[in-house]
């Protein structure tokens, strides 16, 4: 007469073990993965806010047509680390005459591998004629 079997093998349990243990690292894995696009979703939409934020400072006149590089954010209430952005400022001629091309590009200044940066760039009348004088200290 032969029992019936009433459990399971070693080799059965760890196999199962190492199943769930695999099936494990991969959802881990994907989580991980999620929360750091998710991250830089985060990031990507605040250096946009701060890119826009910046050109329209130039446009009405509250920040000088000045170019600038690698300038810090001020101490504001809306960052909550304002070191942690810098931000770049290119006036120049545009391939328009009596248009100046104006391009701010915000970036995060950290360690992070996969760094997030975001560029605007607009058109601006010349009223000025910064283009001509830019133009003219080219050539010379």
């Amino acid at each position: 007469m032969r029992h019936a079997r009433g459990g399971l093998t070693l080799f059965e349990v760890i196999l199962s073990l190492a199943i769930l243990g695999g099936a494990v690292a991969v959802i881990a894995q994907a989580a991980w993965s999620g929360l750091e696009n998710a991250r830089m979703a985060k990031e990507l939409v605040q250096a946009e806010l701060l890119a826009e934020n910046v050109m329209a400072e130039l446009l009405s006149g509250i920040r000088p047509l000045e170019s600038a590089q690698d300038s810090t954010f001020e101490e504001d209430d809306s960052l909550e680390d304002p070191e942690q952005w810098i931000y770049s400022i290119d006036i120049g001629p545009s391939d328009i005459d009596g248009m100046l091309k104006a391009s701010v590009t915000v970036r995060a200044n950290n360690d992070r591998p996969r760094k997030v940066s975001y560029s605007l760039v607009r058109w601006i009348l010349d009223t000025e004629g910064m283009a001509e004088d830019q133009g003219e200290s080219k050539e010379e």
